[in-house]
């Protein structure tokens, strides 16, 4: 039922784009091939739905945000990001898939909080993207560290983060520039600092929330398996430009038979669904994550790619 609302909505948006103002009822009602007064019995019904689900996660929002107690802005505050996030969660939320509505909303809730003290966190903000691969890099460099008992090299580390050399080298080297606005002016060290004489500015254009955490939860699962079967889920579900490939495309890309790919995807999807991977790098046993990880970075991928989807 709330699909349905959120489904109307977009059909509104849709003729509003194409018209150039208000749509009325009788284009809505025409543009689904439905009478007005079923339009707006579903449109009611489906208001109602997406009410009740936000109603009766609230008290999730709250779990979540008392975890970030302590940590920057007032719980208040990030209630308020909190409830973004299960809003984003309730018109995304696809019940066909299988998992639960709360272990989905779980996680937006989550991606809202942590999003949003990675901005507020510091006087001069980062574009998000650039925290999130720093944060990526962080986590490898210290997995590289344990598995070769020493500090892995820019090389080694951009190898394993699947980034150009030059690519880690800026980001570090931003970080660094970042943190030095932290040093006082005039040695000072109850003065004002670097960063207290550079005016605090938002981002002008943000991305749509969550995007570039779900690229970045996806690489890093991707990460833990070998490079094959990365590649074939890669190509599956068209995570890198959009395209969905057919078992037989890959299976002629790769020289093997298209059974074989099919055994090489599902050995694949079953380690995936074992583990994800949640914004703080810890182990979820959540094996419904992985079809909204997949939902979300092809989704993203479509929008930033002119690749056809396969049917």
């Amino acid at each position: 039922v709330c699909r349905d609302f959120l489904f109307l909505e977009k059909v509104k948006r849709q003729c509003e784009k194409t018209l150039h103002r208000p749509a009325t009822s009788e284009e809505i009602a025409a543009a689904v091939a439905m009478d007005v007064e079923s339009l707006k019995l579903r449109y009611d019904a489906g208001l109602k739905a997406k009410e009740l689900l936000l109603k009766s996660n609230y008290k999730l929002v709250m779990t979540v945000c008392k975890s970030f107690v302590g940590k920057g802005p007032h719980i208040q505050d990030l209630v308020s990001e909190g409830v973004k996030g299960l809003l984003k969660g309730v018109e995304k939320y696809d019940a066909t898939k299988g998992f639960r509505f709360g272990t989905y909303a779980h996680w937006w809730i989550r991606q809202a909080v942590s999003r949003s003290l990675a901005e507020t966190g510091r006087a001069v903000r980062l574009p998000m993207h650039m925290i999130e691969q720093l944060t990526r890099l962080k986590n490898l460099s210290a997995k590289l560290q344990t598995q070769l008992a020493r500090e892995p090299t820019l090389p080694e580390l951009a190898k394993a983060a699947g980034l150009p050399v030059t690519r880690v080298q800026m980001l570090m080297e931003t970080a660094r520039s970042a943190a030095s606005l932290d040093t006082p002016i005039g040695g000072n060290e109850l003065g004002p600092t670097v960063k207290d004489s550079v005016e605090d500015e938002r981002e002008a254009a943000d991305e749509e929330f969550g995007s570039d955490s779900l690229r970045n939860d996806m690489e890093a699962m991707l990460l833990e398996l070998p490079e094959r079967e990365a590649r074939v889920v890669r190509l599956r579900f068209g995570l890198d430009d959009g395209k969905e490939w057919t078992l037989e495309e890959i299976g002629e890309a790769l020289n093997v038979t298209r059974e074989r790919i099919r055994q090489i995807e599902a050995k694949a999807l079953r380690k995936l669904r074992v583990k994800t991977i949640d914004v703080s790098g810890k182990l979820m046993e959540y094996g419904e994550n992985l079809e909204m990880l997949m939902d979300g970075s092809r989704e993203m991928a479509a929008r930033t790619s002119s690749g056809t989807r396969k049917t």
